[in-house]
């Protein structure tokens, strides 16, 4: 899959800031097999190539020349951060004030999550407002809190976040850059926000997108051609 590539590239990028293309086929191919996993249908080539230009298009890596692949030098804090993450085995202490999911839909081990700071949903309210700021982000890891709790998330708000949403799918990525993507085509981005995650929206909102999402997706892999 692309997000487990997607993991592994940038745990290489880690020990390595520079790789050839080839090279850096074969070592996530040899990693991924060490980890268990099994061939797929698609070549390590195109899985690899996948990754990489979710990882361009995110600012994460850089083709710096013909064959070479280069870790974007202001994204160190972020890659570290997501490798922390997508590799820690052991199960956080949960705290009386843990964020826990309202609602978890989709299936698969990875996730796409929405939270936001409770004050901000509790101001919408008082001004009839139905959508207030909320992040979006994305985790290869089945513990979205850890993920959550790693971005600062408990230090940098005032009050724990709510997780209003958490989607499940097999391919957070993608799923996650298609969610903001729409989101961009109707203006929601929140301007004066320091990232770039960050939108007017809600969790329902989120919600019902993701169902107008899958009948989309369920479309278009319909084997009867349209007359």
């Amino acid at each position: 899959m692309p997000s487990t590539a997607r993991r592994i590239i940038l745990e290489l990028f880690e020990k390595q800031e520079q790789w050839p293309t080839d090279e850096l086929i074969s070592e996530v191919e040899r990693r991924h097999a060490e980890e268990g996993g099994v061939k797929g249908n698609q070549a390590p080539r195109l899985v690899v190539s996948k990754a990489l230009g979710y990882l361009q298009e995110d600012g994460k890596v850089s083709n710096v020349s013909y064959g070479y692949w280069k870790r974007a030098a202001t994204d160190e804090t972020e890659i570290e951060s997501d490798i922390a993450a997508a590799t820690s085995t052991i199960p956080p202490t949960l705290e009386e004030d843990e964020p826990v999911a309202d609602k978890v839909v989709g299936e698969g081990e990875e996730s796409v999550y929405v939270y936001f700071n409770p004050n901000d949903r509790e101001l919408a309210s008082h001004k009839g407002r139905i959508l207030w700021e909320c992040k979006i982000g994305c985790t290869s890891t089945s513990d979205v809190v850890a993920r959550i709790r790693g971005q600062g998330a408990k230090t940098a708000l005032s009050h724990p976040p709510v997780i209003g949403l958490i989607i499940k799918t097999h391919d957070c990525a993608a799923l996650e850059k298609a969610l903001k993507a729409s989101l961009r085509l109707t203006d929601a981005a929140v301007a004066d926000s320091l990232g770039s995650e960050w939108f007017m929206t809600s969790p329902e909102r989120i919600e019902k997108w993701f169902a107008a999402f899958q009948q989309a997706v369920s479309y278009l892999n319909q084997d009867e051609k349209l007359a």
